[in-house]
Formats: C-alpha cells, structure tokens, sequence
C-alpha cells in the first residue's frame, strides 16, 4: 500500500493495518514520502526482489497517474479509491477503483451539467448526496443523529449507503476498470 499524509490516506493505512493476516493477506505499506517514480525498487525491497500481486493507492489525482505510469508493464494490479474516479480513465488505464456505478451517475450528471459547463466531481456528487439524505430525514420529521443511524440506509447517487451505531457508512460500491474508452464495472458489491 502506497498512503500519502492526506487524512483519508491515513484512514485508509490504518484500514490496511486491521485486515493484516486476515483472509490471508499480507499487507506492507510503503514508507510516506514513496514518490511514485520509485515504487519499482520500493516494492522489490519491500517484497525481498519480488513485486506484490497488487499495490493499494490511498490518493487519487496525480500521485495515481504516475504510479500508473511507473508501473506500466510490470504485472502488478494497481488499485485505488473512489477519490480517483474524477481521473481521465486513459491516463490510469487498468486500474481498479471502489465507487459508484457509473451508471448510477448518469442522470445525475446529465442534470448537472445541463446548468454548468462541465460535468460533476465526486465532490459534487458526494454533496448532492448529502442533501438528498438530509431531505430524507426532513421527510420523516426528524433530522439528528438518532435518525439518521435508525434509518435503514439511502439509496443516493454514488450508491446505496447504511450508517452504523459507531457512525461508520457501509457502501455498496463497484469495482470499475479505467480503460481507455471509460470507466466499466467489473463487479458489484452485494446490497445492503
């Protein structure tokens, strides 16, 4: 796992840190500060001379697509977050990303670009979302934290999402492929 100083990055390792041996699976991340341009050597000293099956990337943006680049041709899986879902899907072609269906979006971002003149982030998706939960909850008489973790969950744009009594979000999420012709879903997960 490569994890940047970013907030979520550090979630995301310490995400990484509770599933060590669990399902088998061995985890190493990268010490901070691993530019992307060096991860081949990094990785083969992390792995004793051999690559891992895949490499976690907790940022998105420009980090992604120079991993992307200096991992071209090496076997390694290259996977990644829903902070890379706003990334041109050429410029980090097949890499694995958790978010939304794009399908899911697409009446979204129809609307959304009819009044801009570019189509929606993952931010602006993520706040219309929020909206829409908080409209929900306004629906039902009662907006607070006790309604929001009783409910039974929301089904919003980026996809269906339940909250926890410990304030956690369980996600539906896909697994969607960059190719150079778009984001396609390769798998779903399970509802919730």
């Amino acid at each position: 796992m490569l994890a940047g100083s970013s907030r979520w990055a550090k979630q995301g390792a310490a995400a990484a840190e509770r599933l060590r041996g669990a399902a088998g699976l061995e985890v190493t991340i990268l010490p901070e500060g691993t530019l992307p341009a060096d991860l081949p050597a990094a990785l083969r000293r992390a792995g004793k001379g051999e690559l891992p099956d895949a490499l976690l990337i907790t940022e998105g943006g420009d980090i992604l697509r120079q991993a992307a680049r200096a991992m071209t041709g090496s076997g390694l899986q290259l996977l990644g977050t829903q902070q890379a879902i706003d990334l041109p899907p050429q410029d980090i072609n097949g890499v694995w990303l958790a978010g939304p269906d794009p399908a899911a979006m697409s009446d979204f971002s129809g609307r959304y670009q009819a009044g801009s003149a570019t189509g929606p982030g993952l931010i602006a998706a993520l706040a219309y979302d929020a909206m829409t939960i908080i409209e929900a909850l306004r629906g039902n008489g009662v907006v607070d934290r006790s309604a929001l973790l009783s409910a039974p969950g929301f089904n919003i744009v980026t996809g269906p999402i339940r909250f926890g009594a410990d304030g956690s979000a369980n996600r539906a999420l896909s697994i969607l492929v960059a190719t150079p012709d778009g984001y396609i879903v390769a798998d779903k997960s399970g509802s919730l």
